[in-house]
Parts: structure tokens; sequence; C-alpha cells
């Protein structure tokens, strides 16, 4: 829909997870990527230039054995969807800043009904338009955003700091629409703590929230215990030499 190719992965009370409609994506870069760092099945948000994907929506649906289901939007944004998908990545953002999750937007998904989900993935062509209508209705929805955003500078701060959504969901309008000057990519990532993404930093700028910002300095007792071990072994050969010498 106007440059944004947008597709649903969720599960029904029997079927697993899988994406809504016939073509399945060729290639998983989110876990290609970013995936020894975060949870999908819990709130993650992945925008890079051109794409985005995020997961861990969820809200009342449960599988057959009382598990809540949740969605992840997986989507390939064009020059003329980026406007749209800078909207609805601000939105979400905005949403988890506001309410400490996603679960208002799950909802919104729950609304199509168990039904329409489970012929949906099952393929039947009128249950997976009706989720395509849902689907683009709540992008449409999504409150347009003012030009009163965040000079888009990189930066690395905890899920729990105050601003951080407010901040990720600028930065992340920013990186989709390819905005000069700006990160190479904004991600939440609900695993990682600031020290684990020294590899993820070190290519390109990017604006990251992870789950917590180290502090604390690294612990000096594996290298103390190394040198407790060394010396022991120079006095264990001290005292054989002085046994073994000639009185």
């Amino acid at each position: 829909m106007n440059g944004l190719a947008l597709q649903v992965r969720t599960r029904s009370k029997v079927l697993d997870y899988r994406f809504v409609g016939a073509a399945q994506p060729s290639e998983r870069w989110w876990e290609k990527a970013y995936g020894r760092w975060t949870d999908f099945s819990r709130l993650t948000i992945l925008v890079e230039p051109g794409r985005f994907f995020v997961s861990g929506i969820g809200y009342k649906r449960t599988d057959s054995k009382g598990a809540r289901i949740h969605y992840a939007l997986n989507a390939r944004v064009e020059p003329e969807g980026r406007a749209l998908a800078a909207q609805m990545l601000a939105w979400l953002c905005e949403v988890r800043q506001r309410t400490g999750s996603l679960d208002e937007v799950g909802a919104r998904l729950d609304a199509l009904g168990e039904d329409v989900w489970s012929a949906a993935l099952q393929g039947n062509q009128a249950a997976i338009d009706r989720v395509d209508a849902g689907v683009m209705n709540l992008l449409q929805e999504s409150p347009r955003q003012t030009d009163q955003r965040a000079a888009p500078q990189p930066f690395l701060l905890a899920a729990a700091d105050p601003q951080a959504f407010a901040r990720l969901g600028a930065l992340a309008a920013a990186v989709v629409a390819l905005e000069p000057g700006g990160p190479e990519r904004a991600v939440y990532l609900n695993l990682a703590s600031s020290s684990e993404l020294a590899p993820l930093l070190q290519h390109g700028a990017s604006a990251v929230v992870c789950r917590e910002i180290d502090t604390r300095p690294k612990s000096s007792r594996p290298l103390l215990a190394g040198a407790a071990v060394v010396m022991l072994g120079l006095i264990v050969a001290a005292v054989l030499l002085l046994q073994t010498a000639p009185s």
C-alpha cells in the first residue's frame, strides 16, 4: 500500500507461528542481524533504511495451552511509503512510552477475531483480505506526527530511561525516512546490556535502547585468582628446589 509492504506474523489456537499470506519472507534478516540480543516473543523494535520489524505485540488471544499469542510486523518500505512508515513507527514508540507495552495495538489486532486469524493462517483469501484491511486501517489511523522531532543523533539508552522510547520513535522515523545525517539503525533489544552490544555499536551510527546500561566495572576476581595460582606454583617449585639441593 503506497510503498509500504507489511506482513503480520502470528499463530492460531493450533497452528504455529507463520506470516499471513502465501508469500513467506525469503530472508529472516531480523534473526540473522539481531537474534543474539533479543527475545522476539517480547517487544522488539528493529528499524533500518527501507525496512522494519516489530515483534512481541500481544493482548488477550491465547493458544490451546493458554500461552499468550503475540504478533510481529515485518515491513519493506519503498520511497513513496517512507512517510507512512515513519508515522507508524513513531506511534508505536509513543504507545510504548505512554503505556509501558503495546497491548493497545495488540487489542486492535485481536479485535479481528480468532476465526479470521485461523482462516487467514490456513490461506483463506477472504480472511487474508480482512487481515490486510485491518492492518492498513491501523496504519492509517496512527496519529500523524508533528515536525518537532529530535535531532537525528545516535544514542544508547536503557529501557528504563524516561525518554528512551520517545527518542527511539523520533530516530526510528528518521532512519526509515532516510533523513540525512541520522543513524543507520534504530533498535530496541530486550535481552542485551550495553556492554554486550559492542559488536553492533562498532558498525555504523546506531540509536539503541537496550535492557540496561552497565555502570559497574568488571570484576577483577578471575585475574586475582589467576595470579594466586601462579604464585602458588612458584612457591611449590621453590620448595622442591630446596629439597633437592645438595646439603
